[in-house]
């Protein structure tokens, strides 16, 4: 499966808040589901994406190539779109 938008934008949001919790609390969306959605893209690309502790998260060294890959992508719609 493809990796959705949607998901690529949250990655960004949990790579910067370095924590599932603080950007359920940004977004307005539950721990839970970010933690699934960020479930489904590591097997959407079939790699690791985040170290996870108890305290917060931190990405893997795949995890930033995708992170990177989704600012790009996040940067060029807005292009497209503005």
């Amino acid at each position: 499966a493809n990796p959705q938008l949607d998901d690529l934008r949250l990655l960004c949001v949990v790579a910067r808040h370095r924590s599932f919790a603080e950007t359920a609390r940004e977004l307005g969306i539950s721990k839970a589901v970010v933690s699934k959605r960020m479930a489904l893209l590591e097997a959407a690309v079939q790699e690791k994406l985040f170290h996870r502790t108890t305290r917060n998260v931190s990405l893997t060294a795949q995890g930033e190539i995708v992170q990177q890959w989704a600012q790009r992508i996040a940067q060029a719609m807005q292009q497209t779109a503005g």
